[in-house]
């Protein structure tokens, strides 16, 4: 236990992600698998797949938000919503259950 300013005592204690279960594709970087990848997202997600050109990045346009992801990042399906993780954060958080 340690102190803080104040008097009160807290307790400090090691935690780990639950296991759990998502569904994910990792976008290679084309115009025709960022196709398959909406074809992945359910129908009743506001999720909107968006790519240009020459980019490597791959735009999903949410109501909670605009994010976007490089090519080898990973998209996501947890609960029916639709997150990006960095190919580097998908590796450190998640292995293949299948």
């Amino acid at each position: 236990m340690f102190a803080i300013p104040g008097n009160r005592r807290y307790r400090v204690r090691k935690y780990r992600k639950k296991p759990e279960f998502v569904e994910a594709v990792q976008w290679d970087g084309t115009e025709d698998h960022a196709d398959n990848i909406a074809d992945f997202i359910p129908a009743e997600s506001d999720a909107m797949l968006t790519t240009h050109k020459g980019s490597e990045f791959l735009d999903i346009k949410r109501a909670s938000g605009d994010v976007a992801i490089r090519k080898g990042g990973w998209i996501i399906l947890k609960g029916g919503d639709v997150f990006p993780v960095s190919q580097g954060m998908f590796e450190a958080t998640y292995e293949l259950a299948e």
